[in-house]
Formats: structure tokens, sequence, C-alpha cells
């Protein structure tokens, strides 16, 4: 689920009999404004990462900064906790391998 996708599911929520605001806790419109302030102008979906991240786990597992060879993945791994958890998983079996 990509952030926008994420944005919407809140808003679909219902929360009757809520003391907060739209029915949300605080946390939740903390997040919602965390994503929104940093939305870029293109953003990949969680299914384009889907596709790169076996590239980008090995390309870190030897050493390489995907920051810089993949900013786009790379924003979207520190925006997304679903994605960051699979690349981390498939990142730790590559160097678990390498060991």
């Amino acid at each position: 689920m990509n952030w926008l996708d994420w944005i919407r599911s809140l808003f679909r929520r219902g929360r009757p009999g809520s003391a907060q605001a739209n029915g949300y806790s605080p946390e939740e419109l903390r997040m919602l404004a965390q994503a929104l302030e940093n939305t870029l102008p293109q953003e990949y979906s969680c299914a384009e990462v889907y596709q790169l991240l076996d590239q980008a786990a090995e390309l870190a597992a030897q050493g390489a900064d995907i920051s810089t060879l993949m900013p786009l993945l790379h924003h979207h791994l520190e925006m997304c906790h679903d994605c960051r958890e699979e690349y981390e998983a498939l990142l730790n079996v590559l160097q678990a391998g390498m060991a």
C-alpha cells in the first residue's frame, strides 16, 4: 500500500463516538502530516518497489549505497514500513549467505 492509499483508508474508516478530530488519534494525524511533508514529485508504488527489492538488496549486500544508486526506492523504504521490512529481511538473508 502506498502512502496515498493509506491516507484514503484513514478517511474511509468510521470511528463513531471518538473524541479525536475526525475520529483519528494524534499519532495517526502526525503520521499523515509527516507523509504529506515528505512527499516527492515522483514516488514509487509498493508494487514498483517490490520489483526492485532483490536488485537493491544484492547491491546493498555488496556494499553499494542504494540511497545514491536508487534514490526513489530508498525514499520509499524510508516512508513505507511494509516495504522496508521486506527489504531488510531479504538483505539479512543475503548477508547471512555471504558470511
